[in-house]
């Protein structure tokens, strides 16, 4: 979570600036503007204060402002999960309604996606693809989007908070879709994405930070001025002095409720660069952690990264239990002869006769010499042509009768039984693949 969540370009000034700073900077004017009213003219450090010259002021001002950035620039990954909802997700708040408020929302979501699809479907065989299909088709898509977006793909992961349910709806998604898990390759993963897909990340982030500092600085200057004002409130204090007072301390809390809406939708657009790093170079950090697996299916490549993310988290599995995800796939053999009983000593030799016009006679010579005399209850041949070669539709033989193979990628030859002592010879003819139309 934490290197989830950290700056990932290098792009520290920015980062600190942007995110940090700025926030800082505002807090700052805002509380002189109107805490310090508040105050009593006669503390020391106002006193202090004001009697600097203006460029003094200036001086300490920044210094003042530059160590709240830094320390709340180390507190960014506390305070990112306050705002999740992490440090408060066992009390009572969470547990009793925003948890639970979250999951009816996602439980109804979830339950009216299929009512909706039968809903399109039987009016589109009823109606067609009419404006009113048009309508329930887009709210499947809003709703589709919603739960990717906005809610992690489990109810059992909510948490209490729509700024959390945001984040974590993208640290799921690798794993959603990929079975990759995010915090495990995050590191590795920016190793080797390109500096400028990063660094639209890391701005992402950054303007993250800013919405959620803002917010985290209005709650606590409304806090301030609450304690400040009821602290030196009094009866001798004018109304229009206690207006302006419960105006600004309200005003705060409004603004940390605004800013905190801002950032949960800068934390979705950080969440889609999140998603898009996953989705462009997992490949290459596949590569770069010397597997040369390339899966041809979602559920193989699911397959590959689950195995991956157990190897990283606990190591070599028992030796009862398999064994590590080889570094290549091992290549399936050209040939594959298959007898019954399984142990039956059986041999093959093959070999090819060229014809004219780049034909060829690929044949297989099967011969039973088992040492105990067995016969081969059954033969089964998995072939696969020549690279750069096609066969040639009808050109099988089994002991010289023709056979139709049940299957052309691999051929498959079912030869049947065979006697102790017996062979057998198994052929076909091949064309270059460039003559692929004239091969009927």
């Amino acid at each position: 979570m934490n290197s989830l969540l950290s700056a990932i370009s290098g792009k520290f000034t920015q980062s600190l600036v942007l995110g940090t700073f700025f926030p800082v900077v505002l807090f700052l004017i805002v509380g002189l503007l109107t805490v310090q009213p508040l105050l009593p003219h006669g503390l020391p450090v106002i006193r202090t204060f004001q009697e600097l010259d203006a460029q003094w002021e200036v001086v300490a001002l920044t210094f003042v402002a530059i160590l709240l950035s830094g320390f709340l620039y180390n507190l960014n990954i506390p305070v990112l999960r306050f705002y999740e909802g992490y440090p408060w997700k066992g009390s009572w708040i969470a547990e009793k309604w925003r948890i639970p408020l979250y999951r009816r929302q996602f439980e109804g979501a979830s339950a009216l996606i299929p009512t909706l699809r039968l809903l399109r479907d039987a009016w589109k065989g009823a109606v067609g693809q009419d404006e009113r299909y048009g309508k329930l088709q887009a709210q499947l898509n809003w709703l589709g989007q919603l739960l990717s977006l906005t809610y992690p793909h489990k109810k059992a992961l909510l948490l209490p908070t729509r700024f959390g349910n945001v984040i974590r709806s993208s640290e799921t998604y690798p794993h959603k879709q990929y079975e990759i898990d995010s915090i495990l390759f995050w590191p590795r993963l920016c190793q080797v994405a390109s500096k400028d897909t990063l660094a639209a990340a890391d701005d992402a982030k950054s303007s993250m930070d800013f919405f959620v500092n803002c917010s985290l600085l209005s709650g606590l200057l409304a806090i301030l001025l609450f304690v400040v004002g009821a602290a030196t409130t009094g009866p001798a204090m004018p109304p229009s002095s206690l207006i302006r007072w419960v105006a600004e301390a309200a005003s705060a809390a409004l603004c940390a409720y605004i800013f905190y809406g801002s950032a949960v939708s800068r934390a979705g657009a950080w969440g889609s660069e999140v998603r898009s790093l996953f989705d462009l170079y997992r490949w290459d950090l596949l590569k770069k952690l010397g597997y040369q697996q390339t899966p041809s299916s979602r559920d193989g490549e699911r397959a590959v990264w689950g195995a991956l993310t157990k190897q990283f988290l606990y190591g070599d599995p028992p030796a009862n239990i398999g064994k590590p995800l080889p570094y290549k796939d091992p290549a399936e053999p050209r040939t594959l002869l298959t007898p019954q009983p399984a142990d039956l000593g059986v041999a093959i030799t093959s070999g090819v006769h060229r014809g004219g016009h780049g034909a060829r006679r690929v044949v297989h010579r099967i011969y039973n010499g088992d040492a105990a005399h067995r016969p081969a209850v059954s033969l089964r041949l998995s072939d696969n042509p020549p690279d750069g070669t096609v066969y040639v539709w009808g050109s099988a033989r089994i002991r010289g009768a023709v056979y139709q193979p049940p299957g052309t990628s691999p051929l498959l030859f079912e030869i049947g039984p065979l006697g102790a002592g017996a062979d057998v010879e198994v052929e076909y003819s091949v064309l270059p693949a460039d003559l692929r139309p004239n091969v009927h």
